[in-house]
């Protein structure tokens, strides 16, 4: 059996999560690594310097933190909703989950609302919860890697777009709960990182949580470079570079309250900000390019409007100069006619240019004949060709619409020579519709007509 790759709808095309990145993205987003590294670089040094404590710089930073991670992931949720993935159904709860972990760490955090926190928090609490945070973010990027690359198949939600939703930020609420949970009734079991509301121990375990940190966007880059396609993954490997430069400088700056731990919190900004930065812009391309598209096909309709108005026109005058021809006719037959002295002669010369009889296919014969120029025999066989006129200004429409409609109504018409000079123009139109089954007994009769007026 041959199995047939599967490829996203078309429509995809033109998202973040399956727009592939052009090269001026992809060297803007390796110069923002680069300028992230080159910080690092002139930070690390000053890392462990002490500075004043701003207690209002974490409110800031939290409320910062909240509104970013919060609107990146209601508009990856919106993504998903359109397009059922459930890679971005996992992305977007990371986002929400980094939105809300930021707040238990606040309260929590020693000096701040209370001496030792609120929530029960212990000394542990606060450094373990943001251990977990982030921890908790790798593992939804992760997730993400995985099921985008996972069988086709499995790569759309089934169900309910608002039931996935309210699922996934159910269970992002409950992983918060829990995480917050773990590290303050359970304070007394986690390994001592804190030695004080400030100052950190230099353990073990601090150096290995931090390795964990690291190690886990080191994976999640790996996982993600694999196969990296879109947008959205460009930057989230970019967001996962700043992690790590993140979790570098919490290690390097030993203490909270110094110039590395100040510059941690900033680079965790930069990092929520990225993805949301990205999505804004390319919301805003998509939406320029939908305006110019729908400017683009306004245009056409009008340009459209316009040639149905130029054609009708045509048209139009088409059918005004054989109505035109008919009328003079008949007013020149009345004129005759209305004389103090009658021309009969002239009355019905006038009159029997506008003649028609019953053919012998059973059907009715109309014939128009003119004294003109005629049509000359090499132009006979292409004067009912759309587009071909003798006449200098003409349009080669109006025989054409003829033949058309009298064909549509199972007729036929055509053209021969007048005697002695002219043309004669005629149809038949069969005289009810049962005729039409006799159409081709006609076309015999009309040949022979034809031949006969020749």
């Amino acid at each position: 059996m041959v199995k047939t790759r599967s490829t996203a709808p078309e429509e995809q095309d033109f998202t973040i999560s399956s727009l592939p990145p052009g090269p001026a993205q992809r060297r803007f987003a390796l110069g923002v690594v680069l300028v992230l590294i080159a910080a690092f670089v002139l930070t690390a040094p000053l890392a462990s310097v002490p500075l004043a404590r701003i207690d209002a710089f974490i409110p800031m930073y939290v409320a910062a933190m909240v509104v970013n991670h919060s609107i990146t992931g209601v508009l990856l949720f919106a993504h998903f909703a359109i397009l059922r993935s459930n890679a971005l159904l996992a992305i977007s709860s990371g986002y929400l989950f980094s939105a809300l972990i930021v707040i238990p760490w606040m309260l929590m955090l020693p000096g701040l609302f209370a001496p030792g926190g609120l929530l029960g928090a212990g000394l542990q609490s606060t450094a373990w919860l943001y251990f977990l945070g982030h921890v908790g973010f790798l593992l939804f990027v992760i997730a993400y890697a995985l099921l985008k690359n996972a069988d086709p198949s499995k790569q759309r939600w089934k169900g309910a777009r608002s039931a996935a939703i309210l699922l996934s930020a159910a269970v992002v609420i409950a992983a918060v709960c829990a995480a917050t949970l773990l590290v303050t009734a359970g304070h007394a079991l986690l390994p001592s990182l804190m030695r004080d509301a400030v100052s950190t121990t230099g353990s073990f375990h601090q150096y290995v949580a931090a390795y964990i940190l690291v190690a886990g966007a080191g994976v999640a880059i790996i996982v993600r470079w694999v196969r990296w396609r879109s947008v959205l993954d460009l930057w989230l490997m970019v967001v996962l570079c700043a992690h790590v430069i993140e979790v570098c400088l919490v290690l390097l700056s030993v203490n909270r309250y110094t110039f590395g731990w100040y510059a941690a919190r900033i680079f965790g900004l930069i990092s929520a900000s990225l993805v949301l930065f990205v999505l804004l812009y390319e919301i805003t391309t998509l939406y320029a390019r939908l305006v110019d598209a729908v400017l683009a096909q306004r245009r056409e309709r009008e340009a459209r409007l316009m040639t149905g108005d130029a054609v009708s026109a045509s048209i139009a005058h088409e059918v005004n100069q054989p109505l035109s021809a008919i009328i003079a006719n008949a007013d020149a037959g009345l004129n005759w006619l209305t004389r103090a002295v009658p021309d009969l002669e002239e009355a019905k010369a006038a009159l029997t240019g506008v003649t028609s009889e019953i053919h012998t296919s059973g059907g009715v014969m109309v014939l128009v004949k003119d004294t003109g120029t005629g049509v000359a025999p090499e132009d006979v066989d292409r004067i009912f060709t759309p587009l071909f006129t003798t006449k200098r200004h003409g349009m080669g429409m109006g025989l054409s619409i003829s033949r058309s409609i009298i064909e549509a109504h199972n007729g036929r018409l055509w053209s021969v020579p007048n005697v002695p000079r002219g043309s004669v123009f005629q149809f038949i139109l069969p005289a009810d519709p049962g005729m039409a089954p006799r159409r081709q007994a006609a076309r015999h009769a009309t040949d022979a007509a034809a031949r006969s007026v020749g």
